[in-house]
């Protein structure tokens, strides 16, 4: 059984911070397979914190192994629609990453194929 990490602080928004409990995070991943994250204590968050943390572990893992893996417990409702927010958000961002470099493939063979024909 794994332990809760729990950030220091009440107000979380610096991104340096995020990104050590996101360090601890996959640590504890390594470890034991999952880990949680007690927010508790936490009165308020950013979405630049919740991004770093949470939505660069959930493109990390991947959005089913982000949600088998990993615990949020004892948020309040501001907290978890922040969270959700910001990992909606990064994968969307992801998704438009890997359809803009899908295009571009597509379309660089396109112009690869092109090119052979021409040369032939």
């Amino acid at each position: 059984m794994n332990c809760a990490l729990a950030p220091e602080h009440t107000d979380l928004s610096s991104r340096r911070l995020a990104t050590e409990l996101r360090s601890s995070a996959l640590a504890e991943l390594r470890r034991s397979g999952s880990v949680s994250i007690d927010l508790g204590r936490v009165e308020s968050i950013s979405e630049s914190y919740a991004d770093e943390l949470f939505g660069m572990l959930a493109v990390g893992l991947g959005i089913e192994d982000f949600v088998r893996r990993v615990r949020i417990l004892h948020a309040n409702r501001h907290v978890l629609k922040v969270i959700a927010q910001a990992l909606k958000e990064r994968l969307e961002q992801e998704r438009g990453i890997a359809a803009r470099a899908q295009i571009q493939a597509l379309v660089a063979a396109k112009h690869a194929q092109r090119y052979q024909h021409r040369h032939c």
